[in-house]
């Protein structure tokens, strides 16, 4: 399944969503550490 987490801050429930082995992308207006190696796709939105 895909998941899109709005407002995603760290990734930090994505990464527990993809334990689930579902795919998350992340957006977020700012972008925090680790991010991008918790969620499948990181997209960063001003």
């Amino acid at each position: 399944m895909k998941i899109l987490d709005s407002g995603c801050s760290d990734g930090r429930l994505g990464a527990k969503i993809e334990s689930l082995r579902h795919s998350v992308t992340g957006i977020d207006v700012i972008k925090l550490p680790k991010v991008e190696e918790r969620v499948t796709e990181f997209f960063c939105v001003t």
